[in-house]
């Protein structure tokens, strides 16, 4: 068959959330992928990017919706028909279309309107409901009544793809039979070998809400110097766009600190340099939505990970492989910490399992399997080689109290 015209619904930069950066790379890359004959991307409109940009001759970027404005998304179904599009590919998630509940399932609502407009729709969806703690980020029961009515229109797309195998099998669960699993992917690797940096270093990074224990850092923090151990705590990136009084609170609360330093927002430009300057990255989530961004930039740097004890995270380490070192209270974090700070052969060796997976498990290679999904919906073959269950190590034994070193070959 003939090349194929992908049109990707995907919010982009110079947004800096609301999955703007797997936006953008998901693009580029789907652009290099075999069957693909160029790929444009209808983006959410950003304060002075212009309308209309043409990156290469395979990738054009057209803004013509806006966030939180759900009227305005009767513009994709239109736009996709007057680019005469092969397949539509939708790259959503929780709140991907907005702040409010109204944009949200208007935003959900859009593979149908999709696919109502005569399109294939294929969809990402990077985080549902079902697999979040929503109770640990205080979420009220309408929302989590509007996130379920949302799952369910994502599945009128033709096949929806979703980053964890326990969404596939909760999507299962609700009667879907279009859900195939498709990781994440790394952004490769970025260095040879893991860097080792002399200067007992803490990186946690990411967007900050109520997803993650900033507290609990410090402290570990100021009780590995008690301990003798000379640790700086870098709080990395900034304020979560909907929750941005959060991040202000916590600047308020340890800005004065000398061995805390934030960062605020870093670009993409300088992420090589932040990520090479620290000796290990806590991921320190109460809950997680979804495949941990931040997990696959430490392996893309071949650094070692410290873990809080939770379901997605460790889902991600048994499917994809890697080395973490697991915590499920505050004195265990203060050990795993004091392990990796102290033991470089420990530190190097970690990092270099976490860099094989970056190798391996890239976004080209997951754009490459994309491009066949599209290529196989178009022509009307049968999809069931893409949803058959993931094969997973098996699940790790978490002692309570403990630093808990976790190992998982690749699959």
């Amino acid at each position: 068959m003939a090349p194929l015209h992908v049109v990707v619904v995907s919010t982009y930069p110079p947004d800096r959330g609301n999955l703007a950066e797997y936006g953008f790379h998901v693009s580029h890359a789907l652009a290099q992928a075999d069957g693909v004959a160029r790929v444009t991307v209808i983006a959410n409109r950003v304060a002075n990017a212009p309308e209309t940009e043409h990156v290469n001759s395979k990738l054009t970027i057209r803004r013509r919706w806006s966030l939180d404005e759900p009227s305005s998304f009767v513009n994709i179904a239109t736009e996709s028909t007057a680019l005469g599009a092969d397949v539509v590919y939708v790259n959503a998630g929780i709140r991907t279309w907005g702040k409010s509940r109204r944009a949200s399932i208007a935003g959900a609502a859009v593979p149908l309107g999709l696919r109502m407009a005569g399109h294939k729709v294929v969809t990402t969806l990077h985080t549902i409901g079902d697999t979040v703690r929503l109770d640990r980020m205080g979420v009220g029961k309408a929302t989590q009544l509007g996130m379920r009515v949302a799952s369910h229109l994502y599945l009128r797309s033709n096949l929806v793809t979703v980053t964890m195998p326990s969404m596939q099998t909760v999507l299962q669960a609700m009667g879907s039979s279009n859900v195939a699993h498709l990781s994440h992917g790394t952004w490769g690797a970025k260095v040879k070998s893991p860097p080792v940096v002399p200067t007992p270093r803490i990186l946690s990074f990411g967007f900050w809400g109520a997803f993650k224990d900033a507290d609990l850092l410090v402290d570990s923090t100021r009780k590995l110097r008690e301990q003798g151990v000379p640790a700086e705590l870098v709080l990395g990136g900034g304020a979560h766009p909907y929750f941005p009084e959060i991040y202000q609170q916590m600047v308020a609360r340890y800005r004065d600190l000398p061995f805390v330093k934030f960062t605020g927002y870093v670009p993409e430009a300088d992420l090589s340099a932040l990520f090479t300057s620290v000796s290990v990255v806590v991921l320190p989530y109460r809950t997680n939505a979804g495949a941990s961004g931040v997990l696959n930039l430490c392996r893309s740097y071949g650094r070692p990970v410290v873990l809080s004890n939770e379901a997605a995270l460790l889902e991600q380490l048994r499917f994809e492989g890697g080395s973490a070192l697991v915590f499920d209270d505050a004195p265990s974090l203060v050990e795993s910490l004091r392990q990796v700070l102290t033991d470089p052969a420990l530190a190097y060796s970690m990092g270099e399992g976490n860099l094989a997976v970056a190798r391996r498990v890239t976004l080209e290679t997951q754009a490459q399997k994309l491009a066949r999904i599209f290529a196989d919906l178009v022509d009307g073959r049968s999809m069931e080689r893409w949803l058959a269950p993931t094969r997973m190590h098996e699940a790790p034994d978490i002692e309570p109290g403990r630093a808990n070193l976790v190992v998982c070959p690749p699959a």
